[in-house]
């Protein structure tokens, strides 16, 4: 009770009168299959750290690089991570920002959700956001209870392990029936019993009963913990976590065509990828789909081991009588925006049984 009940207070700070314009691409418009009498709809979701769009922030509009990439991708959803609410810096409350700017580009409606349950010291509200269009077909909505916190690990002495996360959510309407969710996950074994949580939270409420989209940064990647001098991770996370998400039923969009168990590829076996020592060849191993969602940039002060692989991710968990069928899942570079890179999903829902 304690966490819907905050839930319901970072909704009411949040959501006060925060709607901007925007625009809609009417992609999950439904559209009748008349040879099985079932209903298809495609939806277009881009995940994206924004790092609080720090790079831009002494221009006059600090969102307006992230605006521009929104705008260029068109996605019919779109879930930001690392966005915050500030009176102490330029660009002051980012997601109303975000949407106007996007309103000002299309000249037509656009809604936001802001969830937080971490205060920087200047007083920032630092959290994750999603942005829909107001006049979908698809009739999206932000519950109250559609902020789940997570406290972060109080006896750690690294800042960031420290910080408080959160997941936001949205639900569409039928035909749908489904829930976008985004997460910020944090690290170690607090990751861990995060996603554990977040996942029990999934199962209640209007949550249970619909096809889950679920998406962010996870922090988390298949090679995480070979170095052991590494005190930000731990070897056998990625694999607990995607066990974690494969027994409350969620799969992962690793490429076009069928979603694959959490734990797969998705990629064929045959493929392979060379390991190098020394300029020759010594070993082939079996190839990870790697977006490179969070690259190196050259002005990042130090190399992290998590550099220049994915950490962010799509699964989706289908309810009962939906097939789904991935479209399309591709990066989009963020070159200069951000430190990572963003990943758009095209899913198709089809409905085969009411």
């Amino acid at each position: 009770m304690a966490r819907f009940e905050n839930a319901l207070a970072s909704y009411a700070m949040a959501a006060n009168t925060r709607r901007s314009r925007s625009y809609s691409r009417d992609r999950c418009q439904p559209q009748q299959d008349i040879a099985t009498q079932s209903r298809t709809s495609s939806l277009r979701i881009l995940t994206f750290n924004i790092q609080s769009a720090w790079r831009a922030e002494r221009s006059e509009e600090p969102l307006l690089p992230v605006a521009r990439l929104l705008d260029a991708v068109g996605a019919d959803i779109n879930c930001l991570q690392e966005i915050q609410i500030s009176d102490a810096n330029a660009s002051g409350d980012q997601p109303a920002a975000v949407a106007r700017l996007l309103s000002d580009m299309s000249r037509q409606r656009w809604h936001h959700a802001f969830g937080s349950h971490h205060l920087f010291g200047s007083g920032a509200e630092f959290g994750n956001a999603v942005l829909w269009p107001g006049d979908s077909a698809c009739h999206i909505r932000h519950p109250a209870y559609g902020v789940f916190n997570m406290d972060g690990d109080s006896d750690s002495k690294i800042g960031a392990h420290r910080q408080g996360r959160c997941a936001v959510g949205v639900l569409l309407a039928e035909p749908l029936h489904a829930a976008v969710v985004t997460v910020h996950l944090g690290f170690l074994a607090r990751g861990v019993e995060m996603i554990r949580e977040l996942l029990d939270w999934l199962r209640q409420g209007e949550w249970a009963e619909r096809t889950v989209i679920l998406c962010g940064d996870f922090n988390t990647y298949p090679e995480e913990g070979i170095n052991a001098d590494n005190v930000w991770e731990k070897t056998g996370r990625y694999i607990e976590m995607m066990a974690l998400l494969g027994k409350s039923g969620f799969l992962k969009t690793a490429g076009r065509g069928k979603l694959v168990p959490p734990e797969q590829s998705g990629l064929s076996p045959d493929v392979a990828v060379p390991e190098i020592a020394g300029g020759v060849y010594i070993d082939r191993r079996p190839q990870q789909p790697c977006f490179i969602t969070f690259p190196y940039w050259t002005d990042q002060g130090r190399h992290l081991d998590s550099h220049d692989h994915q950490i962010d991710y799509f699964f989706v968990r289908p309810r009962r009588g939906v097939e789904v069928k991935v479209r399309q899942i591709v990066p989009v570079a963020a070159h200069g925006i951000s430190d990572h890179h963003g990943l758009l999903l095209e899913i198709q829902l089809k409905i085969t049984e009411d």
